[in-house]
């Protein structure tokens, strides 16, 4: 950012707007850890389902990122 022209307001918004998709997924995740109450719920469909979006997250954010043109 410090190299850049781009301004300091602009780089505010566009962070805050990439990083709450994120903030989202990992807040779902810890939303269902918070739930368990046996060695069982371990395996539950909603735990289970909110790791396999961490884990796929990345993947889905770069397709995302990569069907935009970029700007040159």
């Amino acid at each position: 950012m410090g190299l850049t022209v781009l301004k300091t307001r602009t780089f505010y918004w566009v962070s805050q707007i990439g990083m709450l998709a994120g903030t989202l997924v990992y807040v779902n995740a810890g939303t269902q850890l918070a739930k368990i109450e046996s060695l069982s719920g371990i395996l539950s469909p909603a735990l289970v389902g909110s790791f396999a979006l961490i884990g796929v997250f990345p993947i889905i954010a770069k397709k995302i990122v990569e069907y935009f043109p970029h700007a040159q």
